[in-house]
């Protein structure tokens, strides 16, 4: 008896002791090697198939090229090359780098550095992050590269200038330079009303002048409703107050005030003496610390004895608010 290699078959004659079981063993192999193959009979062959084992079935199995290929890929994706020394791995990579080669490792993404731009023009990147276009950044581009937080060098006033400088915020002017030197503040906030309408002021009795016309208002601040001026913003205010009296009904040798008041308290007053009976004018003048909402009202009193009409006239009588600081 042998052993046939490397099938394990053994021969035995016939009649010999035990050739029967040796038979049985042959058979039995011979149907385990079949069956290993009993897919492969039933399925049509094509072209780039191989066999490949599967160890969860223990059978061969018919596969494709492109299926091993993507399982090797992902094997070797796993290959652990931190002990492989560097200059191993550079010298690798040059060796398959260059035109073609589809490594681009002389290149910034995907953009060669013999790519030569237009003058003036700058790369732009796609929604990826990946640069794909070069746009002009000059005028009318609408990249506004040669601005500063999207303002353009004519939005800065300048250090120096030949002509007028003018700055404004949020379209309104604030600030006007004539070649002179001379400065202003167009919207610096100040107010004059005066009276346009004659007011009677009972003998002894401090009553609010009435200032039912504007002759300025640059914030809005008069209220020739309420006779008074209220301001816009914090700040120091010079306020200024005139009252003038009607001469045909001045007594001499009596005493005249005008005195101001901010947010209902007094705050300055002044007082004349009337030497003879003709008309006479009393103004108050202060510097006063207003906060935004603070409002200012203009108060006379007279010591006649009698009714006497204040002198309805922008000249005699009016009420000044103006910003200072």
């Amino acid at each position: 008896m042998a052993t046939l290699s490397p099938s394990n078959l053994e021969t035995a004659d016939y009649g010999t002791s035990g050739w029967n079981n040796i038979y049985s063993s042959n058979f039995q192999k011979l149907n385990d090697y079949l069956a290993k193959f009993e897919d492969l009979w039933n399925s049509t062959p094509d072209n780039w198939n191989i066999l490949r084992y599967d160890s969860s079935t223990s059978k061969w199995i018919k596969d494709t090229i492109a299926n091993l290929s993507t399982q090797l890929e992902s094997s070797l994706a796993k290959v652990d090359l931190s002990n492989v020394d560097d200059n191993t791995i550079l010298t690798k990579l040059k060796n398959v780098d260059g035109s073609g080669s589809g490594l681009d490792s002389d290149t910034v993404d995907g953009f060669h550095a013999d790519i030569s731009p237009a003058p003036l023009t700058i790369p732009v990147a796609d929604s990826s992050g990946y640069i794909n276009d070069w746009i002009n950044q000059g005028a009318g581009s609408g990249l506004d590269a040669d601005t500063v937080d999207g303002k353009h060098a004519s939005d800065f006033v300048p250090v120096s200038s030949d002509s007028a400088i003018n700055a404004s915020i949020s379209g309104n002017q604030w600030l006007s330079v004539a070649t002179s030197g001379i400065v202003s503040l167009p919207s610096q906030s100040i107010c004059i009303l005066y009276q346009a309408t004659q007011q009677t002021i009972s003998s002894d009795t401090d009553t609010k002048v009435i200032l039912n016309a504007k002759l300025l208002d640059t914030q809005n601040e008069g209220d020739t409703t309420n006779y008074r001026i209220t301001v816009s913003e914090d700040g120091i205010y010079l306020l200024v107050g005139q009252v003038g009296w009607y001469g045909a009904d001045v007594v001499a040798d009596k005493i005249i005030t005008t005195n101001i008041k901010v947010n209902g308290n007094l705050k300055v007053w002044t007082s004349n003496h009337t030497s003879r009976s003709r008309a006479i004018d009393c103004i108050t003048i202060t510097l006063q610390q207003l906060s935004a909402g603070d409002y200012v009202e203009l108060y006379a009193k007279q010591t006649f004895e009698v009714d006497a009409r204040v002198d309805n006239s922008l000249t005699h009588t009016f009420l000044i608010v103006a910003k200072i600081a």
